[in-house]
């Protein structure tokens, strides 16, 4: 596995699942994670990425939007799990 490619898959949660630090991303490596999955990932059914090689040759757009979904959802999970405060929370009383 190349680890410049590579992105967490997601896990269902469980009611006695913990989530520890060393398996949660930060806030940073989610945005870099979906920038690569946009970036790289999103048309990989149309055009073919050198960065990619072989892995997409023969890649529809199921397999593409299936991926996509699936570690999107991962990074929802690491975002959900540390709840950060950004600029345009609201509070609300």
């Amino acid at each position: 596995v190349n680890p410049l490619l590579a992105a967490k898959k997601y896990q269902r949660s469980a009611a006695d699942k913990a989530y520890s630090a060393e398996d949660t991303r930060t806030l940073a490596a989610c945005a870099q994670t979906l920038l690569h999955l946009v970036r790289q990932i999103l048309n990989a059914d149309q055009v073919m990425s050198e960065s990619l090689c072989e892995l997409c040759a023969e890649v529809d757009f199921f397999k593409v939007y299936s991926f996509l979904r699936d570690r999107t959802r991962s990074i929802r999970v690491d975002l959900h799990v540390q709840q950060p405060w950004s600029t345009t929370t609201m509070v609300y009383i």
